[in-house]
């Protein structure tokens, strides 16, 4: 349950990111860094957004990374590949006992 709360505060962070990022606003206020370092080191461990940091750790400058529009397309094919299973899943325990019935009447 910790990592499906953390993958929505990840995509939601960085939905926030590219809406700012487009409209060249500043990435920086877009988030609050007290509550959002968990998430902003998550997305930069995926390589979706790059950080730079100060002598101390403070963040001073985030922009978009190479991986951020993947990772996007990749949560979303998992999603419908999840539903098309799950789908496919009640499909076929309503088929199946039905064609086995009906070869069984044969």
């Amino acid at each position: 349950m910790i990592g499906l709360i953390r993958r929505y505060k990840m995509n939601r962070l960085l939905k926030r990111f590219k809406h700012a990022y487009y409209n060249n606003d500043d990435l920086m206020n877009v988030c609050d860094l007290d509550n959002d370092i968990e998430t902003i080191s998550a997305l930069e461990q995926y390589g979706c957004i790059k950080v730079r940091r100060a002598m101390g750790g403070h963040i001073y400058f985030i922009t978009l990374g190479d991986r951020s529009e993947i990772y996007s397309i990749e949560r979303s094919e998992l999603w419908f590949n999840r539903i098309v299973s799950y789908i496919a899943g009640i499909i076929s325990a309503i088929i199946v006992p039905l064609l086995i019935s009906l070869i069984r009447s044969l």
